[in-house]
């Protein structure tokens, strides 16, 4: 019957995982955290966008290739005229402005081959980003549902034991009241106390082992520990 109920215990934490804080984590906001923040996957997704924005025909080479070109000239000269009635026009600094502008397109209509084969390239590239994305996030989903699982079943440990200290505790109490009334030996009271201080001790390890099982989900969510 113990055994049933210990079990029953960690089927229960495991759907909630109430953390000594009074705050609950649900498996879906770890999951989200970790889907959100893990820097793995955040690099996957950056290279997946980058191989979908360049899969397009004018990266291939089938688009028309057009040349916009402009450019602004700024000279000076000096003017020295003289006209046969005898007018002179001398003037120094004259500025001469110019500006040109122009537009070209190339379409190369078939290069042997080469813009289908980069086509191709480029679609295996946006694949290949794809299934980086969906590798890792299979990668991350299971080591946080690992990671998530196993701080609930030390959790569910950790309130066992708590529950068979407080327990013991009693039963030392009481022994103790039964051994000053003379109800029961001096020894039925010495071994309630080593029993009780048994499970203080395994309740102290545990606690380090539920420690390190948070450290280790919010490393997984990328999150501080706390």
């Amino acid at each position: 019957m113990k055994t049933m109920k210990f079990n029953g215990l960690i089927i229960l934490t495991l759907l909630g995982l109430t953390m000594p804080a009074q705050a609950q984590l649900s498996l879906n906001a770890a999951l989200d955290s970790a889907l959100q923040q893990r820097l793995g996957l955040v690099i996957a997704r950056n290279g997946a966008e980058m191989a979908r924005l360049q899969n397009n025909p004018g990266q291939a080479g089938m688009l028309p290739f057009v040349s916009l070109g402009s450019g602004l000239g700024l000279s000076g000269t000096s003017i020295d005229q003289q006209f046969s009635n005898g007018t002179v026009i001398r003037r120094d600094g004259v500025q001469v402005n110019t500006a040109n502008a122009s537009l070209g397109a190339s379409w190369t209509l078939f290069d042997g081959m080469r813009m289908f084969v980069m086509r191709d390239r480029l679609q295996a590239l946006e694949n290949l980003g794809e299934q980086r994305v969906f590798a890792e996030t299979v990668r991350i989903t299971t080591s946080t549902r690992l990671a998530f699982h196993g701080a609930a079943r030390e959790q569910a440990v950790l309130a066992y034991m708590q529950k068979q200290l407080a327990l013991s505790k009693a039963l030392a109490e009481l022994a103790d009241q039964r051994s000053l009334t003379g109800t029961a030996a001096a020894v039925e009271a010495m071994r309630a106390h080593t029993a009780a201080q048994a499970w203080e001790a395994q309740v102290a390890q545990q606690a380090g082992r539920l420690s390190e099982a948070r450290e280790a989900l919010a490393f997984e969510m990328a999150v501080p520990a706390d």
